[in-house]
Order: C-alpha cells, then structure tokens, then sequence
C-alpha cells in the first residue's frame, strides 16, 4: 500500500502506483505509511486511520492528536508520536496509551518527533524552536515497552530540556 497527501488531498494506490484512488477528509503533508502484516495506519492532522485490507477501506482509529511519526515492531505492537507525547498500541491501533510526554507546551510550541521501533525498545528524536542560530533537540530511548524513558541526546541551548548525553546504540 501507498499513500501520498499534500494541500490538495491524498491518494492510496493498492498497486505499486499503476492506480490511485482519492480519500476523503482533510490531510496534510505529514502523512505517514507504516504498517507490518494486515495492518496500515495513516497519521494525518486529524489522528490516525486504520485499514485491515490492504488500504480498500479505512476506519478512524482511536488515537485523535496530530501524528507526525509511527512505526510498527510486529502485528499488534506500534508506537505513533508528536511534539506533545509518545504513544503505544498492543492491539495494532485499536487502542493507544501515551507512554511518555515529549517537550511541546507553551514556552516550547512547535516540535516535530520522528520515531523508530524494534519490540519493547523504542527512539524518539524532537526537534524543534530555533534561537540565535541554534535548533533544539532531545533525543530519548526506552528499553522497556515505554515504563522508563531516558535521554540521549539534548541541546543544551534551551534551559528547559534535560541536559547530558549517553552513548547511543544503534536501531
């Protein structure tokens, strides 16, 4: 399955691209394919839409906020994230507990997360604000299914974030 969307709209295509079908609803740039096994999950500006057969139909999952990332460790097992939060499903996208906040408030509007996953181990990279030449970012890590989290990585430009490094493994 493929999808692509910008300000015009977004299409599926269920055939490598030789066909595309238009969807309904009102999609941004941040559209996003991922998916392992029967399940696809598109995030768009208004949460996230779920398709069990190959991207034919696709019903309103139940994670609403804005998603910027997501990625799928096994069938049932999928992270989604934004600037605001990390969030977990163990039942492929019917439901999603937030697992962890990320540093989007206030004082700090305007982050993007980008996340990657394998099983219980998790990473996610924010990015976001821009002072005197800077841009801020905090990387964060869990191990374990998303119980305990721990910086990575952190701009020490923004008094707000955790400071400190640790070595990064790979993923």
């Amino acid at each position: 399955v493929l999808a692509v969307a910008g300000e015009n709209g977004s299409c599926v295509s269920r055939d490598g691209g030789a066909t595309w079908r238009a969807l309904g609803g009102t999609w941004d740039n941040r559209v996003v394919v991922v998916g392992h096994g029967a399940t696809y999950v598109l995030g768009s500006d208004q949460g996230l839409y779920v398709t069990h057969d190959g991207g034919a139909s696709w019903q309103r999952g139940s994670l609403t906020p804005l998603v910027q990332s997501a990625c799928f460790s096994g069938l049932a097992l999928g992270w989604a994230a934004n600037g605001s939060a990390v969030y977990r499903t163990t039942d492929a996208g019917a439901s999603w507990t937030k697992v962890a906040s990320g540093p989007n408030d206030r004082t700090n509007p305007n982050w993007y997360a980008t996340l990657r996953c394998s099983g219980d181990t998790a990473w996610v990279l924010f990015i976001g604000g821009a002072a005197m030449n800077q841009e801020a970012y905090l990387g964060e890590r869990t191990l374990d299914g998303g119980a305990h989290w721990q910086t990575l990585l952190s701009d020490p430009f923004f008094p707000s974030l955790p400071k400190g490094t640790i070595p990064i493994d790979a993923y």
